[in-house]
């Protein structure tokens, strides 16, 4: 089989290669290639402090409250010293309603800043934020009772 590369248009070469007593023609290589780069998604991790939707408990603030309440193990030395009151914290309520970065802004002491943050950490997810038909990440802080 005699092949030669007889021309290239528009950068793809075309083999005639004869078989048989006939041409054939036979796309052999790509001489222009489309060299795309694929970047990788870079995740926006900017923190919103208000958003069109704010995000909320997917049961609602005061069933959330109440679940925070409920399920806070207050420490022996706490309820000894009769400690109670309002742990407030901040968080972030992530994309997926996740929250994360829990800091305690001003505590009671005596255990109880503890206590909260591992409830929250167990809490339900929220309905996150949303911005521009997004939905992202959004700073929020609360109040939580300690009794």
């Amino acid at each position: 089989m005699n092949a030669r590369i007889l021309k290239t248009f528009f950068g793809v070469s075309t083999l005639f290669a004869l078989c048989c007593g006939c041409f054939n023609v036979v796309i052999a290589q790509t001489a222009l290639t489309a060299s795309v780069k694929v970047q990788p998604s870079v995740e926006d991790k900017t923190v919103y402090k208000m958003t069109e939707v704010p995000p909320k408990p997917s049961c609602g603030i005061m069933a959330y409250l109440e679940y925070t309440e409920e399920n806070i193990d207050r420490p022996i030395e706490a309820k000894k010293q009769g400690v109670k009151g309002n742990v407030f914290v901040q968080f972030i309520v992530e994309k997926d309603g996740k929250i994360s970065n829990i800091k305690v802004i001003k505590g009671l002491g005596s255990g109880c800043d503890e206590a909260v943050v591992q409830c929250l950490q167990k809490a339900p997810k929220w309905i996150p934020g949303m911005q521009n038909g997004k939905t992202v990440r959004v700073q929020k802080t609360l109040a939580i009772a300690v009794r």
